[in-house]
């Protein structure tokens, strides 16, 4: 994924898809790498989308800039996203898989608000970070629904 594509490559991770983005690397390390790796090549710019497309590489190219937008534009370019269930997102940091958070595995870092509303937690496998369906999640749902996903 393209340098300028942070935001949207964290609502991937969430909706449990495999992105890879790299906040210091160049668009020509993204396009080397996805030409590696088999990887679609997500970009917002143009003449970078037109040389990952001379190479074979399956390129989108993002013109939108808001993340409604943007989600929307990919699944209109053929994207198919998956729906939302915490239980298959990945780090949205670190992009790992998160798993079942169980207490005999460790101190995980929740504020004690969210511990007294919720029961459920997952844990990235990679980095440790938290998750649970909290009141963001209920954005991240209504965002989702407003291009028909959920």
């Amino acid at each position: 994924m393209g340098p300028p594509l942070g935001k949207l490559a964290r609502w991937l991770r969430i909706l449990g898809l495999d992105t890879e983005y790299y906040r210091n690397w160049t668009t020509t390390d993204c396009i080397k790498h996805c030409l590696d790796k088999n990887r679609i090549f997500l970009t917002k710019s143009k003449n970078a989308n037109a040389n990952a497309n001379k190479l074979g590489i399956h390129s989108i190219y993002i013109e939108k800039s808001g993340i409604l937008e943007q989600l929307g534009e990919l699944v209109k370019k053929g994207i198919d996203l998956p729906e939302l269930d915490i239980s298959k997102a990945r780090c949205s940091l670190c992009n790992a898989k998160i798993k079942l958070y169980t207490e005999n595995e460790g101190n995980l870092s929740i504020p004690q608000g969210s511990r007294n509303y919720y029961s459920v937690f997952y844990q990235c496998v990679n980095c440790n970070q938290p998750y649970w369906e909290g009141s963001h999640w209920i954005r991240i749902r209504e965002t989702m629904e407003r291009i028909n996903l959920v």
